[in-house]
């Protein structure tokens, strides 16, 4: 990579020739370094795309365009990116115009306790592990086939201690015996969460 000039001179029968002009090049075939990482350890992993042709030795030439997506692993969610990329959707480009460091940020996901199963009896709470940073909660409460029975917005300082949280909506809820299915979503910084996967549980009084 720089700056360059070339010249030619020609051997014509018994003697060489003057030198022609210089004329000049740039080279700009510099190969930049990718590097990644997520946070907090073990939460996520990063995965690079790019069109063929934009690599080279040791790692991408100037003006490639990498893509990377941001996967979860267990029950965490994508956050945001930060270092040579940012915002909180994924993928994300990035342009090698030099060497670059992305980090992907994850963080926990709501974690549903209890109802869950077949219950013979019953308080009418609700327990989960709730969100670093979430400072409202929703729960939704649908039988099994899809029929909402309650919705509620609370926020987490009213049902949450840590992140130890419970509500018992039992004053206000009165639930037949059959088939139910619930889930929460959290709200923080970030927006609302998208809903956490419906666990389901069978009053049998």
């Amino acid at each position: 990579t720089g700056n360059f000039k070339w010249r030619i001179e020609a051997y014509i029968g018994t003697t060489w020739g003057p030198w022609t002009a210089f004329t000049n090049f740039t080279l700009n075939i510099a190969c930049y370094t990718l590097s990644t990482g997520v946070v907090p350890g073990g939460s996520g992993t990063v995965t690079p795309a790019l069109q063929s042709g934009s690599t080279c030795t040791g790692g991408y030439r100037n003006g490639a365009v990498v893509q990377l997506t941001a996967t979860p692993i267990g029950s965490y969610v994508f956050s945001n990116w930060t270092g040579s990329a940012s915002g909180t959707t994924s993928p994300v480009s990035v342009t090698m115009n030099g060497n670059k460091s992305v980090t992907a940020n994850f963080r926990g996901s709501v974690v549903l306790g209890s109802p869950v199963g077949t219950l013979t009896s019953w308080n009418g709470s609700f327990n989960w592990t709730g969100v670093d940073g979430a400072s409202w909660y929703k729960l939704d409460v649908e039988t099994a086939g899809g029929a909402v029975v309650t919705t509620r917005t609370m926020s987490a300082s009213s049902v949450c201690s840590g992140l130890t949280c419970s509500i018992s909506p039992a004053e206000t809820l009165t639930l037949r015996n059959g088939a139910y299915k619930w889930r929460i979503s959290a709200y923080g910084s970030w927006g609302w969460d998208a809903w956490s996967a419906f666990q389901t549980f069978t009053l049998n009084r």
